[in-house]
């Protein structure tokens, strides 16, 4: 399970990154972008930060009704 989740993780990562956007230090994208990976049970929700370009892990636990809720909560 964990190989499995760390391959999604990876395939995402270098989606993301071939997709042209910015690298951190160059020019950044001012809309954040949240990738989410889940199974039957549980949700997992990574965010990259327009501001700074970094990856961050937002979510983590049970099945999660609406993702979208996520983008107003206020980062900790």
């Amino acid at each position: 399970m964990k190989k499995l989740l760390f391959s999604i993780i990876v395939f995402f990562t270098i989606n993301y990154l071939s997709m042209g956007q910015p690298l951190i230090g160059q020019s950044q994208a001012t809309q954040d972008v949240f990738i989410a990976v889940g199974t039957l049970n549980t949700d997992l929700v990574y965010k990259v930060s327009g501001k700074d370009g970094r990856l961050y892990q937002v979510y983590i636990g049970t099945k999660l009704g609406n993702i979208d809720d996520l983008k107003n909560v206020r980062d900790a």
